[in-house]
């Protein structure tokens, strides 16, 4: 079995080395480092597939996920799907959408997820009922999920310390094995799910 080594390259940006400010000054760096594959923050806003897949594909390197930007500090705004609020929800939902198609035409194969706390986190104890927010999640999983499935992209959680993301939500192993049970996909990548 052959190993692939791979950078997560949103964590660069904050030490300056931001990969969509200069992609092929990082990415030709990672490659020379000896690495396989560029792990890329997700930011439909800022990305262009014609542009950086290129230059991904000229230093030799893959791109197996996009990371989604769903805490307020890497996204600028509240990207929760859990949340009670239904714009927030509709607007971290249409965030996902756009984010499935950059995967497809940066040519990844995977999405991240996770259930992140709102700009100002609702420590020790959610606003909402943990049931609530565990359903107003599920529901958006399913939606998203469903999106995935048809452009053959899997699907990954993220489960986050209680910090970061809503107690009893996703913030551990335990309960993003619940999570998958209760949105009743099949595993695999044609089925959106993994």
């Amino acid at each position: 079995m052959s190993l692939k080594y791979s950078v997560v390259c949103d964590t660069l940006g904050f030490i300056g080395y931001d990969v969509l400010e200069q992609p092929e000054m990082i990415l030709e760096t990672i490659k020379e480092a000896g690495y396989d594959d560029a792990n890329l923050p997700c930011n439909p806003k800022l990305m262009a597939p014609r542009k950086l897949r290129p230059v991904v594909d000229s230093v030799g390197l893959e791109v197996p996920e996009l990371l989604g930007a769903w805490a307020h500090f890497h996204a600028g705004e509240d990207r929760n799907l859990a949340s009670g609020d239904e714009e927030s929800r509709q607007q971290s939902l249409s965030y996902a959408r756009a984010s499935i198609d950059l995967c497809a035409a940066m040519g990844a194969q995977f999405f991240e997820m996770c259930a992140t706390q709102p700009a100002v986190p609702q420590i020790p104890f959610p606003k909402l009922p943990v049931e609530t927010l565990r359903d107003n999640f599920v529901s958006a999983l399913r939606e998203i999920c469903q999106c995935a499935a048809k452009q053959q992209i899997t699907v990954l959680l993220e489960p986050l310390n209680l910090y970061e993301g809503f107690p009893g939500v996703l913030t551990t192993i335990y309960e993003a094995m619940q999570i998958i049970e209760r949105t009743g996909m099949d595993g695999g990548a044609e089925r959106g799910w993994d």
